[in-house]
């Protein structure tokens, strides 16, 4: 049964924008940790652990709980438009199964955005 309700969050996502959150706020923090770094040359000696360190500072200080608040914001605006936890709340399913749910369908989004937040980070070349 939980199967079904992580498919169910699933089906509430799919025709949704969220794609372009979890795309974009991950390549704002590389490119203002990228421009911090450029800036503050003088101050910052090595140099990739230095640009590595301002990247991750902006993004898991500020970009990351951000980020976390819209994606699970998200997946409960359906819920909290026009009172339908009511309705959800008497449906056949144990509630525990749909938090989970929630949490499974927002952890996976995040670690979907972490891995992007790497492959963007990571010196290719």
């Amino acid at each position: 049964m939980l199967r079904h309700c992580v498919s169910a969050e699933w089906l509430k996502l799919r025709h949704s924008r969220i794609w372009m959150i979890l795309m974009i706020l991950p390549l704002v923090s590389v490119f203002i940790g990228c421009a911090n770094f450029a800036m503050n040359q003088g101050a910052l000696q090595k140099e990739w652990y230095s640009l590595w360190s301002q990247v991750g500072l902006f993004y898991g200080e500020f970009f990351l709980p951000i980020l976390i608040a819209i994606c699970n914001a998200f997946l409960c605006r359906l819920e909290h438009a026009n009172k339908n936890w009511n309705m959800v709340m008497t449906a056949p399913v144990p509630a525990a199964y749909i938090f989970i749910a929630k949490l499974m369908v927002a952890g996976t989004l995040l670690i979907f955005v972490q891995g992007f937040f790497f492959f963007a980070v990571f010196p290719w070349w």
